[in-house]
């Protein structure tokens, strides 16, 4: 409880930082744990691929191993079945404060507020946790997150970790190129073979900080990507966000057209109007 205690101080504690002239609102926290909880986290993630499963095929770089109710949040709590009596205990506790509670979850939630893309406070939804490995080469494109999850949340959590390693297993903000490019949240956008992109322009680069938290609320423009990773060793994260229950998600409104209206709201230049269908 005293963990949980500190992670949501520090939330509340840590400025929302946004993307200027978008709807892109995230946050970038260093010492999110308790030091000596962080220590014990490290020490306690496995060491080997052991029960991690690829992410999918287009992506068997980045291997997972669910904490909590799976990419679709349609399975039981995991049952932990990799661990040994002690990591096991201490993983089952950490699933009760930071997965089943829902208090962390609420707390980024309430954090991001009207930034949302939906009234989390009227729409079901869970949160899932996972363990991520991801090996040398690992790539993920350019991508807005899917329209049923509404944030996602990136710990950085390093075992083999160097300040060679700090921008490279860090994650990418990125921008179009094009403001009028339409948005589609189903599509991952390649990286060319140097890194660059042909439609994004970098925004900011997340760096990999041990004990940081990166984490953003899903909107039309929140593009993030991870370039090609060159690093030797696993990029160790733990990855939490939030969707909709799948039998919620087919009536959800999903977003087709996107007015910008320049505004002098809170004295920044934002997105204000966002049109919707229902999905058919």
């Amino acid at each position: 409880k005293k963990v949980l205690d500190h992670v949501i101080g520090t939330i509340h504690a840590s400025p929302l930082k946004n993307v200027p002239g978008s709807t892109y609102y995230y946050l970038d926290i260093d010492n999110i744990w308790p030091e000596e909880f962080y220590t014990e986290l490290v020490e306690r993630m496995p060491t080997s691929l052991r029960g991690y499963t690829p992410l999918s095929k287009m992506y068997r770089d980045r291997y997972r191993y669910e904490l909590g109710h799976g990419e679709n949040i349609e399975l039981n709590i995991s049952k932990l079945e990799i661990f040994g009596a002690e990591d096991k205990a201490f993983w089952t506790e950490f699933q009760q404060y930071f997965i089943q509670d829902q208090t962390l979850a609420h707390t980024i939630m309430e954090k991001y507020g009207e930034h949302l893309a939906y009234d989390y406070t009227a729409k079901r939804w869970k949160a899932n946790c996972r363990l991520c490995k991801d090996l040398s080469g690992y790539s993920i494109g350019v991508h807005s997150d899917w329209k049923d999850k509404l944030f996602s949340c990136i710990f950085y959590t390093p075992k083999e970790y160097n300040e060679s390693k700090r921008q490279d297993w860090g994650t990418q903000i990125l921008v179009a190129k094009d403001p009028k490019m339409p948005p589609n949240a189903e599509v991952h956008h390649q990286y060319n073979s140097d890194g660059s992109s042909d439609l994004f322009d970098l925004y900011h680069w997340v760096e990999c900080r041990p004990n940081s938290m990166f984490s953003w609320c899903v909107t039309l423009d929140s593009y993030h990507g991870v370039p090609s990773v060159k690093s030797p060793g696993y990029r160790d994260t733990i990855q939490l966000f939030a969707k909709c229950n799948n039998h919620v998600v087919s009536y959800f409104p999903v977003f087709t057209v996107m007015e910008c209206v320049t505004t002098n709201l809170r004295s920044a230049s934002r997105v204000t109007r966002v049109k919707r269908a229902k999905r058919r």
